[in-house]
Order: C-alpha cells, then sequence, then structure tokens
C-alpha cells in the first residue's frame, strides 16, 4: 500500500492516520498484515505488537457478537470469505481493548483477490459504536419496560391501546429506534451549526452515511438549520 498515493492534496497514508475508523488486513492464517492509525486507537494496541504476532486477530480482541459468542471459527466473518461462503460481510461485536475496556465495533470485510481471482487477504474496516449500541439497549429497556406495565387480558393480550398522543407505550422497536437516531442526527447537526461533514464526524459517521440516513429519516436541511 504505497503512501505516495495522492488523494486530492492528501497522501493515502495521511488519510489512514487521520481517519477516525481504521483499516486492517489479515492472512488466510488470521494473521494481522496492516493495522492503520486508527485501529490503534480503537483497540489501545500498537501496530508493531500487533503485526507478525504469534497469535490470532480473535485472540487479540476476544471479539463476540452480539448474543456473546465468540467470532471464531466457522462463526467469523473473515474466514467465511476465505472460504468462499459469502462475498463480504458487516459485522457489530464487542472487542476488548488492551486495558480490558470493553467496546463496540462495527467492521466491514472485504477480499483483496490475487492475480488468479483467488481470496488471499480481508481487509476490514472498523468503527466505534459504542454510543449508538448503548442508546438501543437503554431504548430496548425502555420499551420492554412500558410493555411490562401493560394490563393483559386472561389470554394474555394487551388491552391498551395508545392513543396518537400517546407514544411512550407500545411504540414499535424499529419506529422508536429511528426516532432516537433521528433526534440524536439533529441533536450533532444542531451543535455543529448545520455543517454536515462536521455533525458526521461528532456521529462517529461518514458524510456518506449521514446523507443516506437523513434519506431515509426525511431530515432536509430546514429541519436541520
Amino acid at each position: 500500500m504505497s503512501s505516495n498515493t495522492n488523494i486530492g492534496e492528501l497522501t493515502l497514508e495521511s488519510v489512514l492516520k487521520r481517519s477516525l475508523d481504521g483499516l486492517f488486513a489479515i492472512s488466510r492464517e488470521r494473521k494481522v498484515v496492516y493495522f492503520s492509525k486508527g485501529c490503534e486507537r480503537l483497540t489501545g494496541e500498537s501496530s508493531a505488537s500487533v503485526i507478525g504476532a504469534s497469535c490470532s486477530c480473535h485472540q487479540l480482541t476476544n471479539c463476540r457478537d452480539e448474543h456473546g459468542r465468540s467470532l471464531t471459527g466457522a462463526l467469523c466473518p473473515a474466514i467465511k470469505i476465505f472460504n468462499g461462503e459469502i462475498s463480504n460481510a458487516t459485522q457489530r461485536m464487542s472487542i476488548l481493548k488492551a486495558d480490558g475496556e470493553q467496546v463496540w465495533i462495527e467492521t466491514n470485510y472485504t477480499p483483496v483477490l490475487d492475480e488468479l481471482g483467488n481470496v488471499n487477504h480481508v481487509v476490514g474496516i472498523m468503527r466505534d459504536v459504542t454510543h449508538t449500541k448503548e442508546k438501543e439497549d437503554e431504548l430496548r429497556q425502555q420499551v420492554g419496560q412500558a410493555r411490562s406495565l401493560e394490563p393483559e387480558t386472561p389470554g394474555g393480550f394487551s388491552q391498551y391501546k395508545p392513543s396518537r398522543q400517546d407514544t411512550s407505550i407500545g411504540v414499535p422497536l424499529d419506529s422508536a429506534i429511528m426516532a432516537l437516531e433521528r433526534k440524536e442526527i439533529l441533536s450533532a447537526l444542531g451543535r455543529a451549526r448545520g455543517q454536515r461533514t462536521l455533525a458526521a464526524r461528532l456521529l462517529g459517521i461518514s458524510r456518506s452515511r449521514l446523507y443516506r440516513r437523513l434519506e431515509a429519516l426525511g431530515i432536509g436541511r430546514r429541519d436541520s438549520a
């Protein structure tokens, strides 16, 4: 990966150093062969201690999925790509940083092919989603507690039907999560004075992803003014 590759006025090396996201590459043996500065910040591990280490990537981070299952063997997205089961993957997982702190990250995996079209490495782009995960868990807990308070008929079905004004109980989980996401995005846009690039940075997401969420949530410039 050449450090002289230019992106506008920046080199690829400088982009990777400044990026909030991390980029890594692993071999078929699940050994780390590239580890960006972003990965160092997200994991607390230095590239010198990770690249060429005798342990596998899983042993370095103790990665686990949202059900607490170890992402090793058949559950490892990278192994699935190497085995030809999938062409790419997105995986949310918890990892342990070098200091023992648990954080949640979302990683996008994609293959790197050789001249014959065989997968010889897998590249991952990782992003910290701890704040988003905590908000989602908090919302699920609130919705679950609210639903547990609903009166039930002898058959076990709730008698309560929320009015149009009462949205605190019985709200579909997807709708509640979207409402929370909308609130967080509008808050970030407010702090950024409508500057979307800065708002995306405050949210810890890419600008293109922010644009997609703005469109999906129906947020226009007038809403974020």
